[in-house]
């Protein structure tokens, strides 16, 4: 019996398959250059602008933000305090 199947490549085939891949790869990639420092520079270009936003909304958020929290831990201390009797009138001896 042989067993050979005749779907199976060999390996000159499978290098020939990938050496094919390979240069239309390169060629694929040395026709695109060019396009490459435009396209990086029109991202950063948009990207800036976007990340200057961001710090901004973030520095208005922590300046809105900042009251807020010191006045949330001011109500929670009084509020332990008084859970804790600390601060109530007490009695003066007469």
């Amino acid at each position: 019996m042989n067993a050979h199947n005749d779907n199976t490549s060999s390996i000159g085939d499978v290098i020939t398959g990938a050496a094919g891949a390979l240069f239309a790869l390169a060629t694929l990639t040395m026709t695109l250059f060019p396009f490459a420092i435009p396209g990086i520079i029109l991202t950063v270009a948009v990207i800036v602008p976007l990340v200057l936003l961001a710090v901004v909304v973030g520095l208005l958020a922590a300046v809105a933000g900042a009251p807020v929290m010191v006045v949330r831990a001011l109500l929670r201390r009084a509020a332990a305090r008084d859970r804790a009797g600390i601060g109530a009138a007490t009695p003066q001896p007469s």
